[in-house]
């Protein structure tokens, strides 16, 4: 005989027998409907495989077309740059017909002249003519250049002037004493019409600026708008650059989340989102450029940013600005001395600049152990408002450094830590 125990034992046990086999059935079953589904519909995998084979497979046809034509468009002008240079050309129609199409569909008056710097043979010329724009003028850097843009200008009325000189050099006027930058710039603001800054862009211009030399060019933005020479002379002219993935990384930082601490982005880019107005208007293949732009593996924070690709952006200046014009400098100055080293604690930095100026950051809320890299754009720029109504202020460091600075008509900061690549 059984035992009573033995028997709730061997029910248990058939019990959990059951349940087992019911739980293996229905797996079975889940298994078998996914097979008959996949069987029905696409596979979802195979599919995403199929369409990176095709994207895979379209690139490398277009990279190999854009090759013949670059050999082809190097034998008729020999005098091309070959390699990565500081000229950097539209050849492929395909490439200059996306960039038209993406300046006039972001411009706020169509109808305003566009300045086209490096237009080559005039291949984007021609394309922005096609999209719409009625008034252009060119500024080319290669002489050889100068005789296929005048005869362009001989069949179209709306190319207003053809100058031979490199308008994305123009940042020179800041670094050297007698340049002649400063005058073509000046010569070209008197032949555009001018307007006030409070109305619409009076001009826009199209550029695509080579790999670290973008920093410099956007450097010379900030002071000539804060000083109101050179285009800035027509009111708040609007830009058209193609630049580089490191440089649009950092901008990308800074738009994603003002209040975001500054451990990922540049003093530059702080600088831009102030003054600027920033969109992204295209992403466009490195390789179809002339020469073909290097594509550097480099490390980005944003997955959707390719180091094969350039980006196009737009830059308009604020109607309002959250600091005077004037002050631009200054505060790009003061930024450079408080982010020098980001990972130095951020009060005793401040300290060493404006001695006896901790309590009054403690009282705005700054730990003693916060980092500099933990202080967001906001927040420096509301220290930079306030800082000068602290006592401590007069007489320190930091006020003699700033007032050396605002003077200064030869800074150029090139922002070692944007040109970084991690």
């Amino acid at each position: 005989m059984i035992c009573q125990r033995c028997m709730i034992l061997l029910k248990t046990v058939s019990c959990h027998s059951v349940v087992f086999s019911m739980t293996n059935t229905t797996r079975n079953m889940v298994a078998l409907s996914k097979v008959l589904s996949s069987a029905q519909q696409p596979n979802v995998v195979r599919n995403v495989a199929t369409k990176a084979k095709a994207r895979t497979t379209e690139e490398r046809k277009s990279r190999q077309a854009s090759k013949i034509d670059k050999t082809a468009a190097h034998e008729k002008f020999p005098f091309l740059p070959i390699k990565a240079s500081r000229h950097i050309y539209i050849l492929d129609t395909a490439l200059a017909g996306e960039i038209a199409r993406a300046v006039t569909q972001n411009q706020e008056d169509v109808s305003v002249p566009v300045l086209e710097a490096n237009p080559g043979t005039g291949v984007l010329t021609e394309a922005l003519l096609k999209a719409g724009v009625n008034r252009i003028v060119l500024a080319e850097s290669l002489k050889e250049f100068i005789p296929y843009l005048e005869d362009l200008k001989t069949f179209s009325q709306k190319i207003m002037r053809v100058y031979n000189w490199d308008y994305l050099s123009v940042w020179r006027r800041l670094a050297e004493v007698e340049c002649p930058y400063k005058h073509h710039e000046d010569q070209m603001a008197a032949l555009l019409p001018h307007k006030t800054w409070a109305e619409s862009p009076p001009l826009s211009v199209v550029g695509v600026l080579a790999d670290k030399k973008d920093n410099v060019f956007l450097h010379h933005l900030l002071y000539s708008c804060a000083r109101e020479y050179g285009l800035f002379l027509l009111g708040r002219p609007e830009w058209f650059i193609v630049i580089s993935p490191a440089t649009y990384k950092h901008l990308v930082t800074v738009k994603e989340d003002k209040n975001r601490t500054s451990r990922s982005f540049s003093r530059l880019a702080i600088m831009l989102h102030l003054v600027f107005e920033i969109r992204l208007c295209a992403e466009l293949p490195a390789w179809k450029f002339t020469p073909s732009f290097p594509e550097k593996r480099q490390k980005l924070e944003d997955d959707t940013m390719s180091p094969s690709m350039r980006y196009l952006i737009r830059l308009r200046p604020h109607v309002e600005q959250q600091l005077p014009l004037s002050q631009i400098p200054v505060f790009l100055s003061f930024l450079s001395q408080v982010m020098s080293k980001k990972k130095q604690r951020f009060i005793p930095k401040m300290e060493q600049l404006i001695p006896g100026c901790g309590i009054h950051l403690i009282m705005s809320g700054f730990s003693m152990l916060a980092v500099i890299a933990d202080v967001s754009p906001t927040q420096y720029v509301s220290i930079f408002k306030t800082m000068q109504t602290w006592p401590e202020y007069d007489g320190s460091p930091l006020k003699q450094h700033l007032a050396e600075s605002a003077v200064s008509e030869s800074v150029i900061d090139d922002d070692e830590d944007s040109h970084k690549q991690d």
